[in-house]
């Protein structure tokens, strides 16, 4: 307040005042009008001429050696127009740069607004869609997948959010129709139709995944590089076919329940990124990986059951990275390797359980990498490499126990490469290598002084290499 004692020092005061001046030049400069601007700029202009001419002037006569002692006045005043032009475009510059700084935050101010706008667009839209998935009519629940699918091609920024929630939709509790209608009651009949019409839904958002997945990966449109969540989903059928899982991507099966249709991976490509079927259920139906192709990431069925359906990698090409069905185990249905190409990487059947149905590898070809069967158990069932060419890389049942079912090598060519026994319990299982097309290099098993265990079959003149282990 006006004469009001203050106790603080000056000095605060007046590096406040000269913090504030240039402020109050700017205000005063921007309520006169543009001519009174130029005519100012103008006579400032002159001042400074006038002055460096003058200095410029005095140096002449004072023997300056920057000016010769002989310089006209003429000469003196180019000289001194010279440099104010010089300053005059210092000036420019500043000024250039000046209006180009203020353009810019223009311009962010106005990209600013325009993302507000359309995030704002964005959520109303996202409303909209899961307004839609919640309805009670599986036609609105269909709108709503697809909006919120267009939804997540447009909003690079919330495209996560997106997936999450159409994966989300697949997470929801589903009891899939009966196969059949026979005695069925009105009531039972109404609801079958409705459990029908749900799964059209959950097919048609699988499709829809696979579609964004099966596309040369493009940021600005496909899905790559995401997280999606199916862990616990129940899956009856869906085209993944021809998905091209890269360098980013997630998909977790975990514990899903494959439990009828047709569910297609085949000719998928999985060149990074990570796919776990940890503790899946396959008890029906048909899953196909069929001509994928595994060259990279990380690709897991540990603790996976196999109890009922097929679940096919025919021709399929493991060249790197690890496969794992560690822990698998087979008590049912079919899985087949036939005609698979192992060329490169590890695929694991670590300590699985080959308890029932029929795992087959017939015509397979190991030719690189490793394939291992350390640990695993054969209690029933069949498991068949016949045809199967052993050509190179390390195919290992170390510590395997056979004490049920089959293992067939029939018209298995052992050409090259390693496929050891080490350690290996043959019990009553039937292990038969007596029909196989070539032995050049054949199996490696311990000594056997008083012959091959019981249910372990060699060619008549097997010339099998074997080795003296100890305890």
């Amino acid at each position: 307040m006006p004469g009001k004692e203050t106790n603080e020092p000056w000095w605060p005061r007046t590096r406040r005042r000269e913090r504030e001046w240039p402020g109050a030049i700017r205000g005063w400069l921007g309520r006169v009008g543009l001519f009174t601007n130029v005519a100012l700029v103008l006579l400032l202009g002159l001042t400074v001429t006038a002055g460096i001419t003058t200095v410029l002037w005095a140096g002449a006569g004072g023997g300056l050696a920057v000016v010769p002692a002989n310089t006209s006045v003429l000469d003196l005043l180019k000289l001194g127009l010279t440099v104010t032009a010089g300053i005059g475009g210092v000036v420019a510059l500043v000024v250039a740069y000046r209006k180009q700084r203020l353009n810019e935050t223009a311009e962010q101010r106005l990209d600013a607004a325009a993302t507000r706008e359309d995030t704002k667009l964005f959520n109303e839209r996202f409303g909209a869609a899961a307004q839609l998935l919640a309805s009670a009519e599986p036609a609105n629940r269909l709108a709503g997948i697809y909006a919120m699918a267009g939804l997540a091609d447009d909003w690079n920024n919330g495209r996560q959010t997106c997936i999450n929630v159409l994966c989300g939709y697949l997470r929801l509790p589903y009891t899939p129709p009966s196969d059949t209608t026979e005695d069925f009651t009105p009531e039972q009949s109404a609801e079958h139709a409705e459990r029908a019409a749900h799964r059209q839904v959950r097919h048609a958002l699988l499709d829809l995944l696979g579609e964004r997945l099966r596309t040369e990966p493009d940021p600005s449109y496909t899905w790559h590089g995401y997280t999606f969540d199916l862990a616990g989903s129940t899956i009856d059928g869906g085209n993944l076919a021809g998905i091209q899982v890269t360098e980013g991507t997630r998909m977790n099966f975990e514990g899903a329940a494959f439990t009828g249709g047709e569910v297609s991976f085949s000719r998928a490509r999985f060149a990074g990124g990570e796919v776990f079927f940890h503790r899946a259920e396959f008890t029906g139906g048909r899953v196909s990986f069929s001509g994928a192709k595994f060259t990279a990431g990380r690709v897991a069925f540990r603790n996976a059951e196999f109890t009922g359906g097929e679940v096919s990698f025919h021709r399929a090409e493991f060249t790197g990275r690890r496969v794992s069905f560690s822990g698998a185990k087979f008590t049912g249905g079919e899985v087949s390797f036939s005609g698979a190409e192992f060329t490169g990487g590890e695929v694991a059947f670590v300590r699985a359980e080959f308890a029932g149905g029929r795992v087959s590898f017939v015509g397979a070809r190991f030719a690189s990498g490793e394939v291992s069967f350390s640990g695993a158990e054969f209690t029933g069932g069949e498991v068949a490499f016949v045809g199967a060419r052993f050509a190179g890389g390390e195919v290992s049942f170390h510590l395997a126990e056979f004490t049920s079912g089959e293992v067939s090598f029939h018209l298995a060519e052992f050409t090259s490469g390693r496929v050891p026994f080490y350690r290996a319990e043959f019990t009553s299982a039937e292990v038969d290598f007596r029909k196989v097309a070539v032995w050049d290099v054949p199996p490696i098993f311990e000594n056997f002084p008083d012959g091959p265990p019981q249910g372990l079959h060699l060619p008549a003149q097997s010339g099998v290499k074997q080795i003296e282990t100890s305890d």
